[in-house]
């Protein structure tokens, strides 16, 4: 299973600088990397124990770069949620 899929990713790489708002699944519990993340410029706006997950804004090249790290299960956009009838 790929990090992130390629039209996201290409998106990313088109505007470094846009802040962008992510769900980053993990390997480790939300609590341990919440930190890290911090340390690289995301801003956490919700953890979700249930699937190891953080819910985080933060400038396309930094979603970019932790991509190598190894911790990350998957990284893809958080958009809004419709239910439908």
């Amino acid at each position: 299973m790929e990090k992130i899929s390629d039209a996201f990713l290409k998106s990313l790489r088109a505007q470094p600088d846009a802040t962008v708002p992510v769900i980053i699944r993990t390997a480790r519990a939300p609590t341990e990397i919440t930190p890290e993340l911090t340390a690289m410029g995301f801003s956490v706006t919700r953890a979700f124990s249930l699937i190891s997950a953080v819910a985080a804004t933060a400038p396309a090249q930094s979603v970019i770069d932790l991509l190598e790290k190894p911790w990350v299960k998957s990284i893809e956009p958080d958009k809004p949620v419709h239910t439908t009838r």
